[in-house]
């Protein structure tokens, strides 16, 4: 398979994606199970303020985004990007990437790929009731698009969504949202 030419600026997205999907085995969970509709983006993370604009740069002047939006999460920048050519694995279409700016406290991370998100058809507690084994973190149950995430040894991480990220930066946009 072709790399994507965003990849150049993140770093390989097949390998990371193999790993997220073998840790997700290996936990026993099912993509099938949770009834996921859509791995709908990419998060990569930044290990400085400095990086992060770097890569922010590069990824607007490519001409590979439309739309982009800003918020702060935690005190820190996180910015969705609406590809216009979509990343593929197996038969997933992952249409945005998301890039973070380092959180105050954040350690342990390396620039690249970190996560991956996934709206489900499953309520958030279903799954985390499905799979007791688990350790969950539930964030923001009372937001527009609350989250519950695991991360895995190698600090990679699923989050379970009930609407795609791209909803949800629209309604962001529609009420004036800025930050959470």
């Amino acid at each position: 398979m072709q790399p994507h030419p965003l990849e150049k600026i993140i770093g390989p997205v097949e390998p990371f994606m193999d790993q997220i999907f073998a840790n997700m085995k290996e936990a026993g969970i099912s993509l099938e199970d949770v009834n996921a509709e859509e791995i709908d983006h990419i998060g990569v993370r930044t290990v400085s303020t400095e990086q992060y604009n770097q890569v922010y740069s590069e990824i607007t002047n490519s001409e590979l985004v439309g739309l982009t939006h800003t918020v702060d999460i935690r005190g820190r920048k996180v910015t969705t990007f609406a590809l216009l050519e979509f990343f593929k694995y197996k038969d997933f279409k992952i249409s945005a990437l998301e890039l973070l700016e380092p959180a105050e406290g954040d350690a342990g991370y390396e620039f690249g790929p970190q996560h991956i998100e996934i709206v489900t058809k499953k309520s958030l507690e279903e799954i985390e009731q499905m799979y007791p084994q688990v350790k969950w973190k539930l964030a923001r149950p009372e937001s527009h698009n609350p989250e519950l995430s695991t991360k895995f040894e190698d600090q990679t991480a699923i989050k379970f969504h009930p609407i795609t990220l791209l909803n949800a930066v629209r309604y962001e946009i529609e009420h004036g949202i800025e930050s959470m």
